[in-house]
């Protein structure tokens, strides 16, 4: 219920409409605030507020992704592959061109 009691109060910090709130807190449930959030805010938005409840690791792990993202922007799915595995034989390619995890 805590988490639930923070998201409330940033999502009025954020100055979100007292409906929008409501209808995203509905049951409470935290998956489905997070699902309701995603439809019913913009992104950049949705992003502040959960960081802001976090520890602060939400946007260290998202300009780690935007990092990663950038450097395989481009790249055929093999070197995509080659480079995120490179300790590691556990990921590799299929037939239908998708990475697969062994």
């Amino acid at each position: 219920m805590a988490h639930v009691y923070g998201i409330k109060k940033r999502l009025e910090k954020f100055g979100i409409a007292e409906k929008t709130a409501k209808e995203i807190i509905g049951n409470g449930n935290l998956i489905d605030i997070t699902a309701k959030m995603e439809t019913s805010l913009e992104p950049d938005m949705m992003i502040q507020i959960l960081e802001s409840c976090a520890c602060g690791t939400a946007k260290k792990y998202l300009e780690q992704s935007a990092k990663i993202g950038k450097t395989l922007a481009g790249k055929a799915l093999e070197e995509k592959i080659s480079l995120i595995s490179s300790d590691s034989e556990e990921i590799c390619g299929n037939a239908d061109g998708y990475a697969v995890f062994r």
